[in-house]
């Protein structure tokens, strides 16, 4: 999870599904209240959620709250993102799309040298991978343009679909359980 995200539930009967990359963790393991001891001080709580999630969750409270309305609300919170919070099966979307092979076919449309698609899929990161590859394959002259990295994003996601790997049936599997809960 991003250290500073701002999350905001709202009572507007919209469900809405968080989905985090999966770079700190490639899941959430469900938090079972039936394991919180019944004299739990808001403080305890809040440590137990931030052991379960890795990050400290802030919730609006004001001074005239009882410790009950304190902990009701970081139930509620915890039971809600139970039913609304996933992980990407992987590190990050660029790393899972990523096709060294892939790469290597469009700089090889472009007429690009060996050297650089070696340097390019060398590349430890996968952005970093993504953008060298946009900036690679732009017309001559031209500055990079957000139209070239989608074109290029667009390529990859289109063969991570078709190539339907483990990854894409573990991404496949997360929007039906998605869908099967909304």
């Amino acid at each position: 999870m991003k250290k500073d995200a701002s999350i905001h539930m709202l009572e507007d009967g919209i469900r809405r599904i968080f989905v985090f990359d999966g770079d700190q963790s490639n899941s959430v393991q469900e938090f079972d209240l039936s394991t919180v001891p019944i004299d739990v001080t808001p403080e305890a709580l809040d440590g137990m959620i931030l052991e379960w999630l890795g990050v400290s969750i802030g919730f609006r409270q004001d001074s005239n709250m009882s410790d009950d309305q304190k902990i009701s609300i970081r139930k509620d919170f915890i039971e809600y993102a139970n039913k609304t919070f996933r992980i990407l099966p992987f590190e990050t979307p660029e790393a899972a799309i990523w096709s060294d092979e892939r790469a290597r076919d469009q700089l090889r449309v472009v007429g690009a040298d060996e050297g650089l698609i070696d340097k390019i899929t060398t590349l430890n990161d996968c952005k970093e991978k993504f953008l060298a590859l946009s900036e690679a394959t732009q017309p001559l002259g031209q500055s990079l343009a957000s139209s070239n990295i989608s074109t290029i994003h667009g390529i990859f996601v289109t063969g991570f679909c078709n190539d339907a790997n483990s990854l894409f049936v573990d991404m496949n599997n997360l929007l039906k359980e998605i869908a099967d809960n909304a």
